[in-house]
């Protein structure tokens, strides 16, 4: 099967997503997608380093896996609709598989219509949603083919739709700072792990034939507590 593999969020979960990715066999082409840039505070939990300090996330992240032999590109911006990044995954042929890795429910609802518009041009994408906090990690797997249905991942967290908080394109008009939700290394690991193997699980395996199978006994998210890992 050719698929392109897309990271949304090259920071936090993104970057361990990437990390796993260059180990795979299958080395298929990796778009990436971040307009951030990496600040010192990133350090402590992101694969960056000290001089990587001011670079985009996507930029440097890209440099990393070409080192490793792997086919990449990046985009040093937000995805949205209508922008380059936007229109090169809309366009791409075969599957597309997109680990939406960001900390804002705007790009996760980017990463979500984007993959609904491709269905409208008959292409396949999986979306793959990682998120976390300090002790907590989650991850969601998202088909089109589910839009409207409780499957849906804005209908399972309906917040999706309508917050903000966190939205680079759109930041606060006052001017002041954002609270930032403290976060470890380990959660971000354990969300991109998890990520990683719903995507795998779903995007190897689901076809129009087999979706009704897959989806009575294949799970759609992972949740990771500090004392307990739950499946749904």
């Amino acid at each position: 099967m050719k698929f392109t593999n897309v990271i949304v969020g090259c920071g936090g979960a993104g970057g361990w997503v990437a990390m796993l990715l260059a180990k795979s066999p299958d080395r298929a082409p990796l778009v990436l997608v971040d307009g951030d840039t990496i600040e010192e505070r990133n350090l402590e939990r992101q694969l960056f380093g000290p001089s990587d300090i001011g670079r985009n996330k996507a930029l440097a992240l890209s440099i990393k896996l070409k080192r490793m032999g792997l086919e990449v590109e990046a985009f040093k911006e937000y995805l949205r609709y209508g922008s380059k990044a936007w229109d090169r995954i809309l366009g791409e042929e075969g599957q597309v598989r997109i680990y939406c890795c960001p900390d804002n429910h705007p790009c996760r609802m980017a990463c979500l219509q984007l993959a609904d518009m491709r269905r409208e041009d008959g292409r396949q994408t999986v979306v793959a949603i990682s998120g976390n906090e300090e002790f907590t990690a989650q991850a969601d797997v998202y088909l089109p083919g589910w839009k409207g249905t409780d499957e849906d991942y804005r209908v399972k967290y309906p917040e999706t739709v309508t917050a903000t908080d966190g939205d680079p394109l759109h930041p606060p008009c006052t001017g002041e700072a954002v609270a930032v939700q403290p976060q470890r290394a380990l959660a971000n690991a354990v969300a991109a792990v998890n990520t990683a193997w719903l995507m795998e699980l779903w995007a190897e395996r689901i076809t129009d034939e087999t979706d009704e199978l897959i989806r009575d006994m294949a799970p759609r998210g992972i949740t990771y507590g500090k004392y307990n890992l739950n499946k749904n």
